[in-house]
């Protein structure tokens, strides 16, 4: 990718987008589109590869958008919405739509020069995902058994509703990580390559995780 010039904002959502694209006259262009490969393709044609596009990291609905401007060779970066927060407040910037938000983004990007994305590399996010669902289940354990605790501490639970909670409670961490590690093991490089890479925040969770179970 080219050293970046011009700055774009996107305000996400699940469904749509915002856009704002800086003009020659220093005003933007605003466009809404839809989150998806519709319209990917109705704004690309107005961006080139010396544009950076910022996006805040809104759930995971940005990642969408940002793999296909990836491979389009248009540069990204995913900022902290708590650090453009704090930006708007710098700027006295009050107003608050989505049209305002991604130009502000824009700004953001010209002023503070934020570091470009990079995708994970597949294993790392098929990972990252396994100990999210996880990290679901073990919550889930928890509910279930503060749950029973409390229904048993009423002295007024029936035996079918505590066959449901037994049921649905017997999902625990060791089942759910032995998928995890068995994917792992399957699609990914040894465990030194990844510690050398920079998505190694993954790895010291897990293992905070078992020292803690």
């Amino acid at each position: 990718m080219t050293n970046v010039r011009n700055y774009v904002g996107v305000d996400v959502s699940k469904k749509t987008l915002d856009v704002s694209i800086p003009q020659e006259n220093g005003t933007y262009l605003h466009k809404k589109i839809s989150n998806d490969a519709v319209g990917f393709k109705s704004i690309i044609k107005h961006l080139s590869i010396d544009f950076c596009v910022v996006m805040e990291a809104t759930s995971s609905y940005y990642m969408p958008f940002a793999y296909y401007l990836h491979a389009n060779q248009i540069a990204v970066s995913i900022v902290n919405p708590l650090t453009v927060n704090h930006f708007c407040k710098m700027r006295m910037s009050r107003a608050k739509t989505d049209k305002k938000d991604a130009s502000m983004l824009a700004q953001f990007g010209k002023s503070e020069t934020p570091k470009l994305w990079k995708p994970k590399a597949d294993h790392l996010l098929k990972l990252q995902q396994l100990q999210a669902v996880l990290d679901n289940f073990t919550n889930q354990k928890k509910s279930f058994a503060n749950q029973l605790e409390a229904f048993n501490s009423s002295g007024k639970m029936s035996k079918s509703v505590k066959k449901i909670i037994e049921v649905t409670g017997i999902i625990d961490k060791r089942q759910s990580f032995e998928i995890a590690k068995a994917n792992y093991i399957d699609h990914s490089p040894p465990v030194e390559k990844i510690e050398k890479m920079d998505s190694v925040f993954f790895m010291p969770n897990m293992q905070r995780d078992r020292g803690a179970g």
